[in-house]
Order: structure tokens, then sequence, then C-alpha cells
């Protein structure tokens, strides 16, 4: 497994890693193997992500960038979540997960740079299934990552980045979001902050979407 954190020092990286880190990696050759087995019996319901996030259709007008959400702001996709055990079990476990999906990239899909606009939270990417890795790209400043099946890169989504796959085949992801650690008294704006974008119809629109 690789692991990899872009403009974190040594200080900060102790406090960066998940607390569900080493379960995801465990449980990475199952939820592969559930993942293909998902996209086989429900890929008609995998839908571009704009369908589903009105904040995307700046990055997605040629459609080539789907999206599978199983989880966001303890709400549960039960249809999809259901196809991953190990997955559910982690959402119910860890309050600190705010998001979780399924990222595909179609052949030929690049999607520009661009930055997000949450501050509280750091962004997990492991490769899910990825046949040809070395001609996919994720650019993060200046940190290029060629991510592989089973890997795992983490960085901050507010930071400028952009994702490439110049394949023939599809390129798929798992993201998950999750709390960046605060100390007291910062953690409760964190918190706040959280429970605001909870409620924002940035989340409730795409919610009643999926």
């Amino acid at each position: 497994m690789l692991h990899l954190y872009h403009k974190l020092t040594r200080r900060e990286q102790p406090k960066s890693y998940p607390r569900f880190q080493n379960e995801l990696e465990q449980a990475f050759p199952v939820i592969r193997d559930e993942y293909l087995s998902f996209k086989r019996q429900m890929e008609v319901e995998i839908r571009p992500i704009d369908e589903i996030s009105n904040d995307q259709a700046g990055l997605n007008r040629d459609k080539k960038w789907k999206a599978a959400f199983l989880y966001a702001y303890n709400q549960e996709n039960e249809k999809f979540l259901s196809f991953f055990p190990a997955l559910q079990s982690l959402v119910r476990r860890y309050p600190e997960i705010k998001l979780m999906m399924f990222s595909t990239l179609e052949s030929g899909k690049h999607i520009p740079p661009h930055v997000g606009r949450n501050h509280a939270v750091y962004r997990l990417q492991l490769g899910i299934h990825i046949p040809f890795p070395d001609q996919t790209e994720l650019r993060v400043n200046q940190t290029r990552v060629q991510l592989k099946e089973g890997e795992i890169f983490i960085f901050d989504d507010t930071f400028e980045h952009e994702a490439s796959n110049q394949s023939v085949a599809d390129r798929t992801v798992l993201i998950i979001d999750y709390e960046k650690a605060a100390i007291f008294p910062f953690n409760l704006l964190t918190k706040k902050y959280l429970g605001r974008i909870s409620n924002s119809s940035y989340i409730q629109d795409a919610v009643k979407r999926w």
C-alpha cells in the first residue's frame, strides 16, 4: 500500500491518518470484488455526477465522470451501500466519515483544474479498478500521482487539483471525505461548519437525486 500526503509536514502526518485506515486496507480485495459485482448489476444506475450534484456540471460537460454515492453526512444510500458490508460497517462505526462514493472516469475523461470548498475534511482516494494506471493521473498542486489498485492517496480538497484518464478502460476510485482532527475549541468550529454543510442544499439536493 502507498500512502501519500500532499502538503503535510511530518509533524502533521500522524494526526491526519484516518482511524479506519487499516480496516480499509485489509478489506480492499473484498471491496474490489464487491464493486465489480455491483457494477455488473447496477451499471445503468451509475450516473454522470452532475445529474446528482449540480455543482459538478461545469466539470462534466462530456458526461464521462460518473459516480455512485454510498453515504453523505449521516444519510445512507441503502440501495447501493448494501452491496458493501465492510464499507457500511465503517460509516456506522466512524462518525468522522462524512462522504463516501465511487468515482469513475471513463476513457478520455479529463476533470479540469478546480478547488473544493470544504476546509473541514481530508479526501482519501483508494484505487479500486484501474487497469492502466500509467495512463491516468491525479494532480494536486505540484504533486502528480498515478494511483494503482489498492493504493491510497490523501489530500486537502481545497488545493487545486485535476484528474485524467487517457487509457482505454474506466478508472474507478473510492472517495472518502473524513473530518480533520482539531483541538478544542477549533474542533467545535469544525463540527459547526460540517453541520451547516450537512443541512445545506448542496448535500440535501444530491441525496434526493441519488
